[in-house]
C-alpha cells in the first residue's frame, strides 16, 4: 500500500472521530470508533486475502513461494 493511500484513509478517519469526540458523548464516539474498526478491520482483511495478479496460485508450495 502506498503512503498517500494510507495517509488519506488516516485523515477520512480522523475527521469523523474527531468530530465525533469534539460534539457528542463518550458513549457515542465509543460508537463511532468501534463501527470505524470494524469497517477497517473488514477492509483491510479483504485486501490481504487478494491475490496480486487477480487468480491464487495452483498449489501450497507456489504460494509460500509468492508469499
Amino acid at each position: 500500500m502506498t503512503s498517500w493511500v494510507v495517509w488519506s484513509v488516516a485523515v477520512v478517519v480522523a475527521a469523523p472521530i474527531g468530530f465525533t469526540g469534539t460534539n457528542f458523548s463518550v458513549r457515542t464516539l465509543r460508537a463511532v470508533t468501534v463501527m470505524t474498526v470494524l469497517v477497517l478491520l473488514v477492509a483491510i482483511t479483504a485486501d490481504g486475502q487478494t491475490p496480486a495478479g487477480g487468480r491464487p496460485p495452483a498449489d501450497l508450495e507456489t504460494a509460500f513461494a509468492f508469499g
